[in-house]
C-alpha cells in the first residue's frame, strides 16, 4: 500500500525554508527539495556529479544502508538507470557554498580529512552523514512547522508538485525524478495538489464561458 503523501506546498515551503535556515544540514534539506533525489541519491552524491557550468546533476549512484546496518556505496540508482537532471541555478550557487565549506573543513581537519568518495554533503572530518541522523534533524524541522507526519521522502515528492504547478510535464517530471513510467508518476502526482486542483477548475470554468458566449 502506497504511504499517504504529506508533501510541501505553497505556504509550508516557505515556513520550511525559514525553520532550516542556518541548520547544518540546511544546504542539503534545499538541494533535495529542488532536485527531487531520493535520500540514498543525495547522500551519495559526488562532486564529480556536479556540472557547475552547465547546471546540471549526473544521478548514478547511491549510499544505501543494508539490514545490520551497514553503509554501502553502489553505483546505480534504485532503478538502474542514471539521469541528468537540471537544477535553478540558486540551488547551484547552494553546492558552490557547500564546496567552500568542505574546502574550509577539509584545511582545518589536516590529516583527520577522509573523504576518500568526494561526497558532496559530509560531516566536518569528510565522513558520510548518516541516515539515521539526516532523518531525525528532519523530522524535528517538520514538527516545529507543525507537518509531523512530513516524511524526508516527501521531499522529493514536493519537488515534483512544485515542478508540475510551475507547468512542467509529467513527462519532464518522471525523468527529473528517475521514475520507469509516465503514467507511474501520473498516478502518483496528478490529484494530489490542492493548487492544481483549483487551477483545472479555474481553466474549466473560463472554458465553459467561453463556449457560452458563442
Amino acid at each position: 500500500k502506497r504511504p499517504e503523501l504529506k508533501p510541501l506546498m505553497d505556504d509550508s515551503v516557505t515556513k520550511f525554508l525559514n525553520a532550516i535556515r542556518g541548520h547544518q544540514f540546511e544546504r542539503l534539506y534545499i538541494v533535495d527539495l529542488f532536485s527531487g533525489l531520493r535520500e540514498s541519491e543525495v547522500l551519495g552524491l559526488r562532486w564529480g556529479d556536479v556540472d557547475f557550468e552547465s547546471g546540471q546533476l549526473t544521478v548514478c549512484r547511491q549510499l544505501q544502508k543494508d539490514r545490520k546496518g551497514n553503509y554501502i556505496f553502489l553505483d546505480e540508482t534504485k532503478n538502474g538507470k542514471a539521469r541528468t537532471i537540471s537544477i535553478a541555478p540558486s540551488v547551484m550557487k547552494v553546492l558552490q557554498e557547500q564546496q567552500r565549506t568542505q574546502i574550509e573543513w577539509r584545511l582545518k581537519a589536516g590529516p583527520l580529512w577522509s573523504n576518500e568518495r568526494n561526497l558532496v554533503f559530509t560531516n566536518e572530518i569528510g565522513e558520510h552523514l548518516k541516515h539515521d541522523t539526516v532523518y531525525r534533524h528532519f523530522k524535528k524541522i517538520v514538527r516545529s512547522i507543525d507537518m509531523p507526519d512530513t516524511r524526508f521522502h516527501d521531499l522529493r515528492h514536493s519537488c515534483a508538485i512544485l515542478a508540475l504547478q510551475a507547468g512542467c510535464s509529467i513527462k519532464a517530471v518522471q525523468e527529473q525524478l528517475g521514475h520507469y513510467s509516465s503514467a507511474f508518476t501520473m498516478d502518483v502526482y496528478a490529484s494530489v495538489s490542492d493548487t492544481m486542483k483549483k487551477d483545472t477548475q479555474d481553466k474549466m470554468e473560463a472554458l465553459i464561458k467561453q463556449v457560452s458566449d458563442l
